[in-house]
């Protein structure tokens, strides 16, 4: 309600651009389900919303266009204290800390899906230190920043190559994570399941399976993801080809990995738009945006 208040009103400022975001799909799939009944349900409250907005768009200073888009979707998953009768963080902890150390008073703000961390944002300050995020833990000998199936691990000393892969196979193996990455040349990563070690992207297909709709650009994207400067010296995934995903706080639905529902959107646009490829990405959808407001300023 407070965002589609304010959306109504930006049109009868005539501000030059507006956007929102509605959140209660998502804090109701995060909390239930993709396709729980109160997560549908809230759908039904975005179409209303949205209605209110068009009307106001119409009726203001300005005639605006409207543009109605997903960023994702959602994939229903398995936490993973409930797959394994642990936590991620004392898991981690039993072998790199030789110890389970997470205090019980940090899991319950750690265990946490994002629709629980949503509502402090409107009270919460500037960040000053990534602890501060509840989705960050940090043990005696490493660091885990994780969210949804991706959970980024930060040794407290450099590793080699070497001990990376062992690293990696042991987390696999006896923590029953179902994947584990880490960057290799550039451009390129390697993927360790329980099965099998693969090199990315080139055999995107053997880990994503032939028939993924996003395989080149989802293999891509994950090797590049292990080269991120601030991703960790391992990444840790949850996504499964074959069953429900793994998510690492308390939720039953999940989003950030490869998976054929969450890397799926949608976009209605303004006819006239010309779009290039097939489908879109955010950069490629922003780029058409900015176009169009371009137009319409001249």
């Amino acid at each position: 309600e407070l965002i589609t208040i304010g959306a109504c009103l930006d049109c009868h400022r005539g501000m030059g651009m507006i956007q929102l975001n509605f959140l209660g799909y998502d804090e109701q799939a995060h909390r239930r389900g993709p396709r729980s009944q109160f997560a549908h349900w809230s759908l039904g409250g975005i179409d209303a919303a949205i209605k209110r907005i068009h009307t106001a768009a119409q009726s203001g200073p300005k005639r605006y266009q409207l543009w109605i888009y997903s960023d994702h979707g959602q994939e229903s998953s398995v936490p993973y204290e409930v797959a394994t009768g642990a936590t991620i963080y004392d898991s981690l902890a039993e072998i790199l800390d030789g110890k389970a150390s997470a205090p019980p008073t940090d899991l319950i703000e750690l265990l946490q899906g994002i629709q629980g961390k949503r509502g402090a944002w409107f009270f919460k300050s500037k960040k000053t230190h990534p602890s501060d995020d509840p989705s960050f833990y940090q043990g005696e000998n490493f660091s885990l920043a994780a969210m949804g199936p991706i959970g980024l691990l930060y040794l407290n000393k450099t590793p080699s190559m070497e001990e990376k892969r062992t690293l990696a196979n042991r987390i696999v193996q006896e923590l029953k994570v179902p994947a584990v990455l880490f960057s290799t040349d550039p451009g390129e990563a390697i993927a360790v399941t329980s099965t099998a070690t693969y090199t990315l992207p080139k055999q995107g297909s053997e880990l994503l399976g032939a028939s993924h709709p996003f395989l080149v650009e989802a293999a891509k994207d994950l090797a590049t993801l292990t080269h991120h400067s601030e991703s960790g010296d391992l990444v840790l995934s949850g996504w499964k080809a074959d069953a429900k995903s793994i998510t690492f706080p308390i939720e039953n639905g999940s989003h950030a990995g490869p998976g054929l529902n969450e890397t799926h959107a949608f976009a209605i646009i303004p006819s006239g738009v010309h779009v290039s490829n097939p489908y879109l990405r955010p950069a490629q959808l922003r780029d058409a945006i900015k176009h169009e407001a371009s137009l319409i300023s001249e």
